[in-house]
C-alpha cells in the first residue's frame, strides 16, 4: 500500500469530528443577500454587545436578532495574510499570502486560487467590495480579477500613506494613498479630513450596491479602513463619544453599519439577507488609546495570543440563524468560505482548502459537532494550535507592548519568548497557567496534530517544509 502523504494525514486528523457536518448540512431554499461587514484591528470587545467600552447599539441590535461568537478567531493577526483566509477559506501560509503587503508589492492573490466572490458570482451573484483590498495592488491582484463585479476603497491600509512621517520619522515614504473605483483612481487620500470621510464614503458607495442590485442576489463585501491607525471619525460623529476619540470612530462604524442594514430593509428583504459583521484580528495595542480592547486577553495584533486571534462575530439570517443566541464554540476566519458556500449552494473551487462547512454550528444548532484542531501560524512559524478549550503554544519570540501610546503616537515594543505550554482558555482565558502536566494526553493529540501540519505546510521554527504550500501570484 502506497504510504500517505502528509496532507493526507492532516486531512485524517483534523476530519474526523465533522463527517456529521457535510451530513447535515441544510437544504438551500432561495439564495439569500449577503452583507458581509469586516473592520481593521477591532478588539475582541470593541462593540458593547460583546462586553466593551463603546457605544454600538445598531450592531448590539444585530446581534439581539442574530447569533453573537464568542470564540472565533482570525488565521493571522495581520492585515494581508488575515483577508485571504477569509476570501479563500486557506491557512495563508498554504497559499503564499503572509504579513501586510507593501505598496507597489510584486505579490497578490494568485488566480488559481477560488474567493468566496468568484463562487457567488458562478450561482448568479452580483458581487461589490467597498473598503480596504490589500490583497496586493498591481493590476492581476485587484478586486475586479478575482471575483468582484464593482469595487470602491483603497488598495492597502490607510497608514500606508505620506503623511505617516510626520508623526512617525522612521516610517517609509509611502506614495499617495489612492482611492480606486473600478480600475481607475479617482481621488487620494491626503489629509486626515480626507481619512475622516472615508467610513462614510464607503458605506454610501455599498448602499447604491444595494439598491441597484435588483433582480439578482448580491454579495455586497464591506472592509472598513477603520478602526486601523490613523483613527478618523467623520465630523457627525467626532467628538460625541464618552470613551473618546476611539469611541467616536466605533460610533461611525456603528452608524454606518446601521446605514447598511437600512438599505437592507428599504430592499425588503431583510429575512432574505445573511448579514455577517467581524474583525480581521485584533488591536493594534502599542498604539494604546487609539487602540481597541480585547478584555484582558493577552496580547493583540501581530501575534496568535488570544488578543491578536480572537475577533468578535455576529451573524444573523431570520429564519435560519437562531436568534438572540450566544455561541462558545470555537469557530475560525478559514469556516467562513466552506460554510457560506455551504449554505448559499455555490462551488468551492479545485484547490484543497483548510475550513471546514460548520453550518450546524453556525444556525446554532446545539448538537452540532466541534470544530477540530486550528493551527496557528504567524508568518512561516507554527506558534500554537486550538483545539475547543485547549490551547498548545510552540516555543518562539514574539512582539510584546512594553509602553502603549498615546494621542495617535506608538509606544515601544519588545521581543519576547514564549516556552511550551498548554492553556486551558475555558478557565484561563488570558493564558496565564501552563497545565501541560496535567493534561499529557491532549499535549500528545495536539503533537501529532501539529507535526503532521508541519509536514503538509511547513514551519520555519522547526526549519520545515511543507510539500503541500501554493504560490502567491506574482509579476515581474
Amino acid at each position: 500500500m502506497r504510504a500517505m502523504n502528509a496532507g493526507a494525514v492532516l486531512l485524517v486528523l483534523l476530519s474526523i469530528q465533522v463527517v456529521a457536518v457535510a451530513q447535515s448540512r441544510p437544504a438551500v431554499d432561495a439564495r439569500p443577500d449577503v452583507l458581509f461587514v469586516l473592520l481593521d484591528d477591532a478588539g475582541w470587545t470593541d462593540f458593547s454587545c460583546m462586553g466593551g467600552p463603546h457605544a454600538t447599539p445598531r450592531v448590539d441590535a444585530l446581534a439581539a436578532e442574530g447569533r453573537r461568537f464568542t470564540q472565533f478567531q482570525t488565521a493571522q493577526a495581520v492585515c494581508s495574510a488575515s483577508r485571504a483566509a477569509i476570501l479563500t477559506g486557506c491557512y495563508p501560509n498554504r497559499i503564499g499570502m503572509l504579513h501586510a503587503l507593501m505598496p507597489e508589492a510584486k505579490i497578490g492573490l494568485a488566480d488559481a486560487e477560488t474567493t468566496l466572490p468568484e463562487s457567488l458570482k458562478s450561482v448568479g451573484y452580483a458581487t461589490g467590495v467597498f473598503g480596504k483590498w490589500h490583497l496586493g495592488d498591481k493590476t492581476p491582484f485587484r478586486p475586479l480579477r478575482h471575483g468582484f463585479d464593482t469595487w470602491y476603497g483603497i488598495p492597502y491600509s490607510n497608514d500606508m500613506w505620506a503623511e505617516r512621517a510626520r508623526t512617525e520619522p522612521a516610517a517609509r515614504a509611502y506614495p499617495p494613498l489612492p482611492i480606486w473605483r473600478d480600475d481607475a483612481i479617482v481621488g487620494t487620500v491626503e489629509s486626515m479630513e480626507d481619512q475622516a470621510m472615508l467610513t462614510r464614503d464607503i458605506t454610501s458607495a455599498a448602499v447604491s450596491f444595494i439598491k441597484n442590485a435588483e433582480g439578482r442576489p448580491y454579495f455586497c463585501f464591506v472592509p472598513y479602513p477603520q478602526p486601523h491607525m490613523p483613527i478618523a471619525a467623520s465630523p457627525e460623529h467626532r467628538g460625541k463619544s464618552a470613551t473618546g476619540p476611539y469611541g467616536d470612530v466605533m460610533r461611525d462604524i456603528d452608524a454606518s453599519i446601521g446605514r447598511l442594514l437600512d438599505a437592507v430593509d428599504a430592499r425588503g428583504r431583510r429575512n432574505a439577507t445573511l448579514v455577517v459583521v467581524t474583525s480581521d484580528n485584533g488591536p493594534w495595542l502599542v498604539y494604546g488609546d487609539h487602540a481597541g480592547t480585547c478584555n484582558g486577553l493577552r496580547e493583540g495584533k501581530g501575534t496568535m495570543w488570544e488578543g491578536g486571534s480572537r475577533v468578535p462575530l455576529i451573524v444573523r439570517w431570520p429564519g435560519r440563524v437562531a436568534a438572540g443566541t450566544v455561541a462558545t464554540a470555537h469557530l475560525a476566519t478559514v469556516d467562513l468560505f466552506p460554510t457560506l458556500t455551504a449554505l448559499l449552494g455555490s462551488p468551492r473551487g479545485a484547490l484543497p482548502i483548510d475550513g471546514y462547512d460548520m453550518s450546524p454550528t453556525f444556525l446554532g444548532d446545539a448538537e452540532a459537532p466541534p470544530r477540530p484542531p486550528h493551527v496557528n501560524w504567524y508568518g512561516n512559524d507554527l506558534v500554537s494550535i486550538r483545539e475547543g478549550r485547549w490551547k498548545l503554544v510552540f516555543p518562539h519570540t514574539f512582539s510584546s507592548v512594553k509602553e502603549r501610546g498615546k494621542d495617535g503616537r506608538p509606544g515601544k515594543m519588545q521581543a519576547e519568548r514564549a516556552e511550551r505550554a498548554l492553556y486551558d482558555l475555558e478557565r484561563d482565558p488570558i493564558e496565564s497557567e501552563d497545565v501541560a502536566k496535567k493534561h499529557p494526553d491532549v499535549v500528545a493529540r495536539l503533537e501529532r496534530v501539529a507535526e503532521a501540519a508541519r509536514a503538509a505546510l511547513g514551519d520555519a521554527l522547526t526549519k520545515r517544509r511543507g510539500t503541500e504550500t501554493r504560490p502567491s501570484g506574482r509579476v515581474p
